[in-house]
């Protein structure tokens, strides 16, 4: 059996590749010719005293496709809770608590077909990538395929991902405005990504400035509270959000507003929303915009 770790994987797996691998798995999945059992996240009252107000948390989902020949089990055991950074903005947190300062997080892999396990895999980087490609898939579908200029909110290793898919879908975008909370981040991204690509990556200090005039707008953040107002939202932009209540945390990136002015809202798994009672997506939602399911 192979373990893999994050190092391992970052040197083989690319965004096209990770792009290409979930586009085949979403279109078994909406034939059945796939599963996934949507995630799960069971709070423990077990405390940490280095940490306070942070607790142990354990996720697990799995799920897999026919033509993978594999079925995936993943889980985490994390301490977990809500920081408040400095500009009184709150985020959710995981806390690298694990013997080396290390997290935990691990993918399982067992054959569909010998059953016995082939591999066990570190989460992260297949995590961030699976992530920022799933939300590219959804840009590629739905928005518009002239966009030139799109904002970002998040600064991190998820925004990375999703910088990096968002320009392999929508080549056009010639310049990204990046709106975080902390200014040396926003700017620092800003600085990386523009020699990477080559493109105007922009920071940007007002979050309208990451809305107004965007015709694609994307938050891959950590955020406890809506990352802007909705009203700002010019029409016909696409809108990507990653985070939204689990049932235990009411955090949200999207306000009611943005919700009440889409024309449409899809979402990634029909059952994961429920199962997590996203009470932002569900609440209000009349039947012509009830969120089903893409099929790529």
């Amino acid at each position: 059996m192979r373990i893999l770790s994050n190092d391992d994987i970052q040197k083989v797996l690319t965004a096209e590749e990770c792009l290409d691998t979930l586009a085949t798995a979403y279109r078994e999945l909406s034939r059945g010719q796939g599963a996934n059992r949507p995630r799960n996240h069971t709070y423990f009252p077990v405390k940490d005293d280095r940490w306070p107000g942070f607790g142990f948390r354990f996720k697990s989902q799995e799920g897999g496709n026919v033509s993978s020949g594999v079925w995936a089990l993943r889980i985490t055991s994390d301490m977990a809770g809500v920081e408040t950074l400095p500009s009184g903005v709150q985020r959710r947190r995981l806390i690298p608590a694990a013997p080396g300062k290390r997290y935990v997080g691990l993918v399982t892999l067992y054959s569909l077909t010998t059953l016995e396990p082939l591999a066990i895999l570190h989460d992260s980087f297949v995590q961030k990538m699976r992530v920022g490609a799933t939300s590219a898939l959804g840009i590629r579908e739905l928005s518009r395929e002239d966009a030139t200029v799109a904002g970002m909110f998040g600064s991190g290793w998820q925004a990375e991902a999703h910088l990096e898919t968002l320009l392999l879908v929508r080549p056009g975008i010639e310049e990204v405005r990046v709106y975080s909370p902390t200014p040396e981040n926003r700017e620092r991204f800003a600085a990386t990504w523009s020699e990477r690509t080559g493109r105007r990556i922009v920071p940007v200090s007002d979050r309208r400035d990451a809305v107004s005039g965007c015709q694609i707008v994307t938050c891959a953040t950590a955020a406890m509270d809506p990352c802007f107002d909705g009203a700002w939202l010019d029409p016909g932009t696409h809108v990507t959000a990653i985070t939204s209540p689990d049932g235990t945390a009411t955090r949200r990136e999207l306000d009611d507003t943005t919700f009440d002015r889409a024309d449409r809202i899809t979402v990634l798994s029909r059952e994961q929303v429920h199962h997590d009672k996203q009470f932002d997506i569900l609440w209000g939602c009349p039947p012509s915009r009830c969120p089903a399911s893409r099929t790529w």
